[in-house]
């Protein structure tokens, strides 16, 4: 992305299982400052960890089914890492998304911020 800080642009990426149906999904959001949301677990939040400065960035946003865990990272600087559970999703149906085997993604026709992206399905992650 090329994006700016307090542009209101948007990554959307959406999650979907083999039948297509949705599994999950992340926006990070160009806020001031710049926020992340995980569809069905937590509405938008500031990033723990401060994100890299620079104008291009390179978001690589990994989502492991075995472990329940969502990392998001900016530049190769790991920026959040969720552990998706009862304690920290506050919507009590995140399971009927998250646990779902994710085999596609889709980015949002909303989606403003992203310029190209790649795919990958390794190890259960993608």
């Amino acid at each position: 992305t090329d994006s700016t800080v307090g542009s209101n642009e948007q990554v959307i990426v959406q999650f979907y299982d083999n039948g297509g149906y949705d599994a999950g999904s992340v926006i990070i959001y160009f806020s001031t400052p710049i926020q992340y949301y995980l569809g069905a677990c937590i509405s938008y939040n500031n990033f723990p960890v401060t994100v890299p400065a620079a104008t291009h960035k390179t978001w690589t946003i990994t989502y492991n089914t075995a472990e329940q865990r969502v990392a998001i990272y900016c530049n190769g600087v790991q920026v959040a890492n969720v552990l998706l559970s009862d304690s920290e999703c506050t919507r009590s149906d995140w399971r009927y998304w998250w646990e779902k085997e994710t085999t596609q993604i889709r980015f949002s026709s909303s989606d403003t911020a992203s310029d190209s992206y790649c795919f990958s399905i390794n190890t259960g992650a993608i």
